[in-house]
């Protein structure tokens, strides 16, 4: 069978993502497209990405690492290759978090990927870091 490889659709930052008793999935502190701190260096207990795919019969697989304004790498996360067995749902969705991030200039971060036969990481979401009080307007905190 030669699937497709899995195509990101959406990624959610959030500070964490509970599972309930229920099965139902808890999303706790979203941001919407700003995190705004109160100085800076200033470090985040946890990041949390929430990762929706289309799977084309396969889990995703491969590297993910954030990066900030400077181009320094603050973390990353990879899906190994034993994760990537035939997936029979359409969608998949995958969680990871990233802690003690460390956040010391103000800019656009940056979360890239690199898929396993990938040669470079490309990006694929990014967000802003400001100062509390800097004139932003965003609803992220």
């Amino acid at each position: 069978m030669n699937a497709r490889p899995p195509k990101l659709l959406d990624i959610i930052l959030c500070d964490e993502i509970r599972r309930e008793d229920n099965g139902k999935l808890f999303v706790l502190g979203m941001y919407l497209g700003a995190i705004l701190v109160p100085r800076l260096p200033f470090r985040m207990p946890i990041l949390t990405f929430f990762c929706k795919w289309k799977t084309f019969g396969l889990s995703p697989t491969g590297e993910f690492r954030l990066t900030n304004p400077s181009k320094e790498i603050l973390g990353g996360f990879a899906v190994g290759a034993g994760d990537d067995a035939p997936h029979e749902a359409e969608v998949f969705f995958m969680t990871f978090a990233l802690q003690n991030v460390q956040l010391n200039e103000a800019g656009t971060y940056t979360l890239s990927y690199k898929a396993p036969d990938g040669k470079r990481f490309r990006p694929i979401f990014s967000f802003d870091v400001s100062l509390k009080g800097d004139g932003s307007t965003s609803q992220g905190e």
